[in-house]
């Protein structure tokens, strides 16, 4: 392939200086039709050295890794989505926790995908400071609003 673009090469060079030399009028339009045939030779004659056997693998290489990066997007994309919705799930608990009157000293809450793609939140591990009917109470809402049962809430309450 590097030959035939150096033939090209070297071809326009010296049909650009033959141009360049001869005189105007009817030889001159004869030689740019030459020319014109000479390099349009080249290059198809270029064309018709490509290896074809290669070029297939290249393109099974670039769709394999085309594949691969898709899949890992798709990846990194739904783990984002799951960790926004984790954050969005403790934020909501601390405007409770402050609404009861709880000090909301650390809350982790797991979430998982449902088959539908859906997220839920699956478990919660919450440690708060307040009176123990606030606790209570906040516990409720977890099971009731959010749907996480009281066996799979892990709390610590410090009055």
């Amino acid at each position: 392939m590097r030959e035939g673009l150096y033939t090209l090469i070297g071809l326009a060079f010296f049909c650009g200086a033959a141009l360049y030399l001869c005189p105007e009028g009817g030889a001159r339009r004869v030689l740019t039709l030459l020319c014109t045939a000479v390099l349009a030779a080249s290059v198809l004659s270029a064309l018709g050295e490509l290896d074809y056997g290669s070029l297939t693998r290249l393109e099974a290489r670039f769709n394999s890794a085309e594949a691969e990066i898709t899949q890992s997007g798709r990846e990194r994309g739904d783990r984002l989505r799951l960790l926004l919705f984790e954050e969005r799930a403790e934020r909501y608990l601390g405007e409770k926790a402050d609404a009861l009157g709880l000090t909301l000293l650390e809350a982790r809450i797991e979430a998982v995908q449902t088959e539908e793609g859906e997220l839920r939140p699956y478990a919660a591990s919450i440690r708060v400071t307040g009176a123990e009917e606030s606790a209570e109470a906040l516990c409720i809402l977890l099971r009731d609003e959010l749907k996480i049962p009281v066996e799979r809430q892990a709390w610590r309450v410090n009055e």
